[in-house]
């Protein structure tokens, strides 16, 4: 079947709007806490994410850094993605009710992040996405240029395109697979929308209204 894709964005709003609304029925209540030593700022900004696709957020709070680069906030909000800014460096979190987030580490380079499945989730989902683009397209684009470089046939360099395009649907193909496999219905799930094909993944969608 295929669908509009105005449809299917809305689809796909209504069935995120829900799977949110489902984790914050229970107590509202996080805590953000970790200790990095060596930063510019002596504090983090927190927003929370109010719209992935638009990319829009909300400054929540700015947390104190004391002189041993430590922090400790507790919040009574919903079960959401937030966005945690450490001097230039920002990192995603997917929170819910509950979670007591730990965050350590020498600068905001090499932080280890714990207390958080659903973070983790995301950040695996990240690498994968990262490995699965850099092995079906950006190898293939690597190819294109150089062949460029080399003055290569122009039939060739078409077929690499071609091959391009076919290899990022397949890209796309292997993150709902992913999201599929391991995601279930976690909060995590709301920044992969962005890469989701609503129309193909429509059964998909629909179980994650109902379970």
């Amino acid at each position: 079947m295929n669908i509009p894709f105005k449809t299917s964005f809305i689809f796909l709003s209504l069935i995120l709007g829900l799977l949110l609304g489902c984790t914050s029925k229970k107590a509202n209540s996080f805590s953000i806490s970790g200790k990095v030593t060596e930063l510019n700022n002596s504090y983090l900004v927190l927003s929370k994410v109010e719209n992935i696709q638009k990319k829009t957020t909300t400054i929540i709070d700015t947390l104190t850094i004391n002189e041993q680069g430590e922090f400790n906030s507790v919040y009574s909000l919903e079960s959401n993605i937030y966005n945690l800014t450490f001097d230039e460096k920002t990192i995603q979190l997917a929170i819910n009710n509950g979670q007591n987030i730990v965050i350590n580490g020498k600068t905001s380079e090499n932080l280890a992040i714990e207390g958080s499945i659903d973070t983790q989730l995301l950040h695996d989902y990240d690498a994968f996405r990262k490995a699965s683009l850099n092995r079906l397209v950006i190898s293939v684009r690597k190819k294109i240029k150089t062949l460029k470089k080399e003055g290569a046939n122009e039939t060739r360099i078409a077929e690499l395109r071609e091959v391009e395009v076919e290899n990022y649907k397949k890209h796309l193909d292997e993150l709902i697979e992913f999201v599929k496999a391991n995601m279930e219905t976690s909060i995590a799930i709301y920044p992969t929308s962005t890469r989701w094909n609503g129309g193909k993944n429509l059964t998909f969608l629909q179980k994650l209204v109902l379970s």
